[in-house]
């Protein structure tokens, strides 16, 4: 397999348009740079130019992009029991240093305002949504009932 020394096939990189692709993770989302902004996919760049139009026009109060909401913290298990995760000794068994999991989080794309203070936390997604996407999803409206979570997928290229 030709390969352009980052360990990504030639051919499929240069299709992307050059830039580096995790296929994987992203489903063939071509990265993209915008104000000096890298946006995993067109479709989320797009999406952002039409905030910003939205936000100039008083659309929109204001928007932020990559918010972070917090799904599971992480913590430490040993003998059976649940331990915070700064606990340096098992308090049962005395091990050192309880294994660690990592807690899990949601990363919206843009959390936007509306002018009568109503949130949106907004995605932006091609026609493939994940099982792992699913998951998060039904995590999250549980866990933030009073946030309203809406899917974007039709995104067109602004006009200029």
């Amino acid at each position: 397999m030709p390969e352009d020394g980052r360990g990504v096939d030639s051919r499929i990189y240069e299709r992307a348009g050059g830039g580096c692709v995790n296929f994987n993770q992203h489903h063939h989302a071509i990265p993209t740079t915008v104000d000096g902004i890298k946006f995993t996919s067109k479709k989320e760049a797009a999406r952002y130019q039409y905030l910003k139009q939205f936000k100039a026009a008083g659309v929109i109060s204001d928007f932020s992009m990559q918010p972070r909401y917090v799904l599971l913290e992480g913590y430490r298990k040993c003998c059976h029991r649940i331990l915070s995760p700064d606990t340096k000794k098992c308090p049962s068994c005395g091990m050192k240093r309880p294994k660690f999991h990592h807690g899990e989080e949601y990363v919206a794309d843009f959390l936007i305002t509306m002018p009568d203070g109503g949130i949106i936390v907004e995605d932006v997604k091609g026609h493939i949504k994940t099982p792992l996407f699913n998951s998060k999803w039904k995590r999250f409206e549980y866990l933030f009932p009073e946030l309203s979570l809406s899917i974007v997928t039709n995104v067109k290229a602004v006009p200029i």
